[in-house]
């Protein structure tokens, strides 16, 4: 009995401090946060992620390769050199660049990194390709859903660059990225490939969708957010 009467006191005070609780809490807080809450999540879903992949496949250049990217690279303000060890045929890990973008640049909207001199790159792992290999796990179903012209490009192709960035240390990683695989299929008649939505992308298609997606992203940041790195290197 006596074990009863305590279960029943216990139950009467929490009973007693939820509805204390709530008479303290101020008329109209639910209804507030719910306000104060909606733009945070749609604000935040308007940031794209400061993280990406990037997957290119070329045919293997020739031995001017890396001036022809450079030069590339500067038809859309990116004016820039690459770390003399850069090995095309022996390169795994962090690839650095040194970034200046010129004042009153075409291409770049943001005025942050006008007249700078940055420290950049990102994350390269270049592999042998092989077309058989790669699709050997699909189906003859699948194959056939594939465009002829994309199969035939692909068969041509002898390199896969794996490119990676976070772009949250380094705000200039993302349309370094973009760029760099962009110019390089638009140079050798290559394949960008996003995998994390799955689509293809060929010559000037990639170049516009690195210039869509690089001045999206660095309009979503706030100023706050911003990250760059100038250049204090001695190559």
């Amino acid at each position: 009995m006596v074990r009863v009467i305590l279960i029943a006191l216990v139950i009467l005070i929490v009973i007693v401090s939820i509805a204390m609780t709530n008479k303290k809490r101020p008329r109209g807080t639910e209804s507030l946060r719910a306000k104060d809450s909606e733009p945070m999540k749609e604000e935040q879903e308007s940031v794209i992620s400061s993280s990406l992949d990037l997957i290119v496949f070329i045919s293997k250049p020739g031995s001017d390769f890396k001036e022809k990217w450079i030069d590339e690279l500067a038809k859309y303000d990116l004016v820039v050199e690459i770390h003399p060890e850069f090995d095309i045929d022996n390169q795994s890990g962090f690839l650095p660049y040194k970034l200046k973008v010129p004042v009153g640049s075409k291409h770049i909207e943001s005025e942050k990194y006008q007249g700078k001199t940055l420290l950049t790159g990102f994350e390269l792992d270049i592999s042998p390709f092989k077309y058989d290999e790669f699709f050997q796990y699909s189906s003859e179903e699948e194959m056939d859903k594939l465009p002829d012209d994309y199969k035939t490009k692909m068969k041509n192709c002898d390199l896969n660059f794996m490119i990676e960035v976070k772009a949250s240390q380094n705000t200039s990683e993302y349309r370094m990225a973009w760029f760099a695989a962009a110019t390089l299929i638009s140079l050798f008649d290559g394949i960008l490939t996003d995998p994390h939505t799955g689509i293809n992308y060929e010559g000037k298609d990639a170049i516009n969708k690195a210039i869509e997606m690089s001045n999206k992203f660095e309009g979503s940041l706030p100023d706050a957010a911003w990250k760059l790195h100038d250049f204090d290197q001695n190559w």
